[in-house]
């Protein structure tokens, strides 16, 4: 004869409003915790290694091509003002090194400087390679000009070194003499303290 035994229901245990908070900070905690451990997977994978990137992307249009720089390069060997010089193209400027004959005057290498930046122009038009716009970031452009590798003056001879730059957001070109001081008083009393110092 079976004997049914009555089945005890199992009571239905209810989370609280703790346990739900506690589920979800949890499930916020992997989630994240998951993402950093990604990250740092991934940075620890590229150590060593190089970033390459392009922060010009989308700016610098029109670009300045090798042949543009040859072409100048070639052009300022020609002059026969020129002694030495160089052209490089680094991180969106354009530095032109030229050292000229010593035997210039003042007024010839002023010109001498108007002149390479003319012949910049002929190549690579100024509005156009180093003028910004709104919307595209473009060239800045530095002449350097200088008549002695070292900067040392005689009673025969006058050291100068001047710089023509025109970056990107500049309406027009400037001409700086950096050999010679702004203030050529505090220039003499810097140098006078110096020397009284040297001689001590």
């Amino acid at each position: 004869m079976k004997i049914n035994t009555p089945k005890t229901n199992k009571p239905k245990r209810k989370i609280s409003l703790g346990g739900w908070v506690l589920l979800f900070s949890l499930a916020v905690v992997f989630v994240f915790g998951s993402i950093f451990a990604l990250i740092m997977f991934n940075a620890l994978s590229e150590t060593g290694k190089t970033v390459v990137g392009n922060r010009f992307q989308l700016e610098l249009n029109p670009s300045i091509e090798n042949a543009k720089l040859t072409e100048i390069k070639s052009a300022l060997d020609g002059q026969s003002t020129t002694v030495k010089s160089s052209v490089n193209l680094k991180s969106a400027t354009l530095r032109i090194m030229v050292q000229v004959n010593s035997t210039l005057t003042d007024e010839e290498l002023q010109t001498t400087i108007l002149s390479i930046k003319d012949l910049v122009n002929t190549s690579l038009p100024i509005e156009t390679y180093f003028t910004s716009t709104p919307d595209i970031k473009m060239y800045d452009l530095e002449i350097h000009i200088f008549n002695a590798v070292e900067a040392v003056s005689t009673e025969t001879f006058a050291y100068h070194y001047f710089i023509l730059s025109k970056n990107a957001n500049m309406l027009d070109w400037k001409i700086q003499e950096v050999s010679a001081p702004v203030n050529p008083e505090l220039a003499a009393q810097l140098k006078a303290i110096l020397e009284e110092k040297s001689n001590q």
